[in-house]
């Protein structure tokens, strides 16, 4: 990418002047070219330290990339590091980046006007040819990335929109550069780990807030660990409901429903009081329209986690009441 554009803005012209010319500049991401500050207002230390990383890699990085391609300034490396976060589909089981001019235009919606299908050149009737010659075999054939309609036609002038995927808004924000609203796959995450989640559970069961002794969280920890197959690390809630792994590493603990519905009241209760800010005073700045738009965004995220933890509470009073 940072050669053609080299070569683009250098001689004005490049294989791909078109798209070049269409790419958004500025197209900045939090972790690449927002200021800390403004970062530092989503209230959350998993993404905090996600965001910190992407920009400690992109600094390393730098004085490689710099060598390799003459006629670039820093500011022309970080935007396009953040284009490809931002455009990149995943391929195979290797999630491989790739880029696809064209359809990287469509914007994203959860209820899209069209889809991106793979279609292998081979594939069709593969089984069938192999008894008469040899078939490349289609998992070693570089796919092609096929905008399709969905249901209903596309009129002139309608916009041609495909889902990014099922991530939570932890993902829109660090690496697409916004957050969609009523995101059904949004996440909290509310244990980082099994030693996360036994640590909590001997808290709550003792009434304490102190560390316990070690040997006895690590097997507890262990415990939890052994019992869950997906493995233990984020474990999460969202508007779906509790993820799976969570209940299976809940159970490991021998609680009762009512205890369970406790220890994530109390889980939920804890993570929003660490929050600085309330999500009727997040609300209430997002109304009155007066900070800036990386702000705003960082505002509208931290929202959304609070809605879903408030929503845990709840449900698992709810629970409680009913029990």
């Amino acid at each position: 990418l940072l050669r053609d554009w080299a070569a683009w803005q250098a001689t004005g012209s490049a294989k791909r002047g078109p798209w070049l010319a269409a790419l958004p500049r500025p197209c900045d991401t939090p972790p690449l070219q927002f200021r800390p500050e403004e970062v530092n207002l989503v209230q959350d230390s998993p993404t905090l330290a996600e965001a910190a990383s992407v920009s400690q890699l992109a600094e390393e990085a730098w004085p490689v990339v710099q060598e390799a391609v003459e006629g670039i300034t820093k500011e022309d490396y970080l935007w396009a590091c953040s284009c490809l976060h931002s455009r990149c589909f995943l391929q195979g089981a290797e999630q491989r980046h790739v880029i696809v001019p064209g359809i990287d235009m469509a914007n994203h919606s959860f209820s899209p006007s069209c889809h991106v299908e793979y279609s292998y050149p081979f594939s069709q009737g593969a089984h069938i040819l192999a008894e008469f010659a040899d078939v490349p075999d289609v998992t070693e054939t570089a796919p092609r990335l096929e905008l399709k309609v969905g249901d209903k036609a596309l009129t002139a002038g309608e916009e041609v929109t495909i889902c990014y995927g099922q991530w939570p808004n932890d993902v829109f924000y660090l690496f697409f550069g916004f957050v969609p609203l009523d995101n059904p796959f949004d996440q909290v995450v509310l244990f980082e780990d099994a030693s996360d989640l036994a640590q909590t559970y001997l808290q709550w069961a003792s009434g304490e807030s102190v560390c316990m002794d070690p040997e006895r969280l690590s097997t507890i920890a262990e415990g939890i660990a052994q019992s869950v197959d997906e493995g233990v690390d984020r474990l999460f809630c969202s508007p779906k409901g509790l993820d799976g792994r969570l209940v299976a590493a809940l159970a490991a603990l021998g609680l009762s429903d009512g205890d369970m519905m406790a220890l994530l009241r109390k889980r939920a209760e804890d993570l929003l009081s660490a929050c600085r800010t309330t999500g009727r005073e997040d609300v209430q700045l997002l109304k009155e329209g007066t900070i800036p738009g990386n702000e705003a965004m960082a505002v509208q995220y931290r929202l959304s986690k609070k809605r879903i933890l408030r929503d845990l509470i709840v449900t698992q009073q709810m629970g409680q009441s009913t029990g």
